[in-house]
């Protein structure tokens, strides 16, 4: 009776904190489950249908994702533990939990954004960034993209476009500098594919930043009520706030 007693004071806040508190704990399971299957689609270097998306996301990248997330997932922990420690007898006025998750909160929305630019900064010279990627790729992999995208070469179906392939798609081609440069299917894949990813982060702050100013609203309120009760001890008033 006594938690819920203290839910009751703050409800409407406390309900919003735990709406707030789930969606964040969701993009933490999404960066984690989303790291996890594209790491898995990946393994082994088969060349395939991922293959062209494995080099729009690296490993590195997944290892990203996945860490971020994990410290999403604690954030939430440290987040629970400071929301049900400030409710129900003998915890009145222990609101250290929530202070330290508002801390945790500055600190995963300041990484959340410093991802976010980051892959956007990259979107910006996207065909210089994947002309290096290109040019790190043996023969295989280049006449894999070729072949699936119908294109040759990264800048043109020449050696100085970059083109070492003549087998497949591109080996049946007569006139090869006619041919679709692979650098504006590669790019415009990378676009797509980023632009939705860095916007999705980007989207994650403002759940962060939502979560942050309730969290402080709930600190406060639950100070508030804390004085409002000594105030009664000290009056011999029964009832009231508490």
């Amino acid at each position: 009776m006594a938690l819920l007693k203290g839910w009751s004071r703050n409800r409407k806040l406390s309900l919003s904190w735990l709406l707030l508190a789930l969606a964040f704990f969701a993009s933490g399971i999404i960066l984690i489950v989303v790291a996890a299957i594209f790491r898995a689609q990946g393994e082994g270097g088969k060349l395939d249908e991922h293959t062209l998306r494995s080099l729009v996301v690296g490993k590195m990248d997944l290892t990203t994702a996945t860490v971020l997330g994990g410290f999403i997932l604690s954030c939430v922990a440290v987040g629970l533990w400071g929301f049900f420690d400030g409710i129900g007898p003998g915890h009145r006025n222990n609101d250290i939990g929530l202070i330290i998750f508002n801390w945790l909160l500055i600190a995963s929305t300041i990484i959340t954004l410093i991802v976010a630019s980051i892959i956007w900064f990259f979107t910006l010279k996207e065909r210089a960034n994947f002309e290096k990627m290109w040019l790190e790729q043996n023969g295989e992999t280049q006449a894999l993209l070729q072949d699936s995208l119908s294109c040759c070469g990264y800048w043109n179906a020449t050696t100085l476009g970059l083109f070492t392939q003549t087998t497949g798609f591109c080996g049946n081609i007569v006139n090869m500098t006619a041919m679709v440069p692979c650098v504006t299917p590669i790019t415009g894949f990378a676009d797509y594919f980023l632009n939705n990813v860095f916007t999705t982060i980007y989207g994650f702050t403002i759940i962060e930043v939502s979560l942050f100013l309730v969290s402080v609203c709930l600190v406060i309120s639950r100070r508030e009520e804390e004085r409002f009760r000594r105030l009664d001890e000290k009056t011999g008033v029964r009832g009231g706030f508490v």
